[in-house]
């Protein structure tokens, strides 16, 4: 179970990160700064505009290829300027289909995560909609939505908590 989520939400444990351990990558970037709590709030942060939103939660439709890396990967998603890929997730299980992103602003700590909705390429995804949306029933995507969203957040948490950096975290999907 994920707290503090719903009962009927369960950890998917089919699903896969293309970077377990991306929180390196976070402490390695503020590595050499200075951050205090005074230099974060009084900083100009930028805020993601809702058509930056919108182009990240259209990426998500787009799979990593076999052995693509992170920078393969972002240079043919042109993402938006600032912008990088923190980690990937998914679960490519028949019943589930599932892909997310989760890409951060390195200059204004805002971390962004766009989690693909179905497609209709196959039964299974109108399964999704039917059930999961039209019924309002747990179908194994939504594990996958929320183990995702969990791993970051609480990834987040723990960094905030040793370095005092804060960040501010955008959902965005279809």
């Amino acid at each position: 179970m994920l707290p503090p989520f719903s009962e009927k939400f369960c950890v998917d444990f089919k699903q896969t990160l293309n970077k377990e351990k991306f929180k390196e990558t976070i402490y390695d970037f503020f590595k050499e700064k200075n951050l205090t709590a005074l230099s974060q709030i009084t900083a100009t942060s930028a805020f993601l505009t809702p058509h930056v939103l919108a182009q990240f939660a259209s990426k998500a439709y787009t799979d990593c290829k076999a052995g693509e890396t992170d920078v393969q990967y972002e240079t043919r998603l042109v993402l938006p300027d600032g912008l990088k890929i923190l980690t990937k997730a998914s679960n490519s299980k028949r019943k589930n289909g599932y892909f997310g992103a989760s890409c951060w602003h390195l200059e204004h700590q805002q971390v962004v995560m766009g989690h693909r909705g179905t497609k209709r390429t196959n039964l299974v995804a109108y399964f999704t909609d039917v059930v999961g949306v039209f019924f309002k029933h747990q179908v194994p995507k939504m594990d996958s939505d929320t183990t995702l969203s969990y791993k970051v957040v609480e990834l987040l948490r723990e960094i905030n908590q040793e370095n005092r950096i804060n960040f501010r975290v955008v959902f965005t999907s279809h």
